[in-house]
């Protein structure tokens, strides 16, 4: 039985060592290889990706190690056509016990052309979906079509798909064809509450500093509250973010990207998480800060709602997210039971074992049906 990884396009090991994800897929993929399972990751990377994972019991093939990557990003595009053919000429897939899982939907053409020249099953993984996607942030017209060109094709070749939240599932199954073979596969979380002594007037948020996660507001939102902001991310907005906060004399640290094992003993040095994010898939940062014993605040979008019922489990906002704020300087919702609630949820929807059984079952699945 052999699980081939391919990694989302021009994604390599450093990559995801450097965004801090490794040590968390680590931990799937490695359970994986103690289950039966031989396990290859397919990256976008040269030779330095070998030594990441030495000593592991994962291979890894680096795509840019049998070839030359360009500078240009739409020969590497080009090029991408004839990445199948170089995978299969490096790494043996035996037919009827290989499948092919993409992560994400950007670099699924490879997975789809080499699941066709070695008749392998392909199982394909979406975090978020990207034609919602691309509509919600009001993309152009020609980068729509080619996202609902993509997800079409990668519904229609996949053996399975899955997708990480019951709104997206309703949004595909509303706009695509041969969606029977679409699951659902939420993110996963530990629960440890094993929290240390926190400041009350620090505030977390974790993500990429780009428009989506929408961090302006969060900055516009907490003038007068007396919180300092902590944001743990990396990306172009950061010297933006920075003057805006100096500007509406706003307290605010901007700290780059940790490691995931990190960065969960770093959720339990706060009371308060905030995500102003205006689209998110099955968010992993809210479950990792409700994981860790944080109240979570977030912005009143489909997803969030599914993890998060508001006065409940935590708070949802729209556009009250100040008056929130300010209410939590003066501890107006300490009576209220947000943190045990919310991780029931956890437990019941998001735990790790239950999520990992369910991919097990969908891997054994595809196996069978050979």
């Amino acid at each position: 039985m052999h699980i081939v990884l391919l990694f989302t396009f021009d994604y390599s090991l450093e990559t995801w060592a450097n965004s801090g994800h490794l040590q968390r897929e680590l931990r799937f993929y490695n359970l994986l290889v103690d289950n039966g399972f031989k396990v290859t990751f397919i990256t976008y990377g040269d030779n330095a990706d070998l030594n990441i994972l030495k000593n592991s019991k994962i291979d890894v093939f680096p795509i840019y190690s049998s070839t030359n990557k360009s500078k240009y990003k739409i020969f590497n595009l080009l090029k991408s056509f004839y990445f199948p053919f170089l995978i299969k000429r490096n790494i043996f897939l035996k037919a009827g016990n290989t499948i092919i899982k993409q992560n994400q939907l950007l670099g699924s053409w490879v997975a789809i052309i080499l699941k066709l020249i070695t008749k392998s099953k392909l199982y394909m993984r979406t975090g978020y979906d990207m034609y919602l996607f691309s509509i919600k942030n009001k993309k152009s017209l020609l980068k729509r079509i080619l996202y609902f060109t993509l997800t079409q094709k990668a519904i229609f070749f996949s053996d399975i798909y899955s997708v990480t939240s019951s709104s997206d599932l309703m949004f595909l199954e509303s706009k695509f064809l041969n969606t029977k073979k679409i699951v659902k596969r939420p993110n996963w979380v530990d629960v440890d509450l094993s929290k240390n002594s926190f400041e009350e007037n620090k505030i977390l948020a974790v993500g990429r500093l780009e428009n989506q996660k929408n961090f302006k507001e969060l900055i516009d939102e907490s003038v007068g509250t007396n919180f300092e902001i902590n944001i743990y991310g990396e990306g172009s907005k950061k010297d933006d973010l920075i003057n805006q906060a100096r500007e509406l004399n706003v307290k605010i640290k901007i700290f780059n990207n940790v490691e995931n094992n990190e960065l969960l003993d770093i959720y339990k040095k706060y009371k308060y998480f905030v995500s102003t994010a205006n689209f998110e898939g099955n968010s992993k940062v809210i479950l990792e800060a409700i994981s860790r014993g944080c109240i979570v605040i977030a912005k009143d979008i489909e997803n969030n709602r599914e993890i998060i019922e508001h006065m409940k489990s935590g708070l949802l906002f729209t556009e009250n997210l100040n008056e929130i704020l300010k209410n939590c300087s003066e501890n107006q919702y300490d009576d209220l039971n947000f943190t045990e609630n919310a991780i029931e949820v956890i437990d019941k929807y998001f735990n790790f074992e239950t999520i990992f059984s369910n991919y097990m079952d969908d891997f054994k699945l595809l196996l069978k049906t050979n």
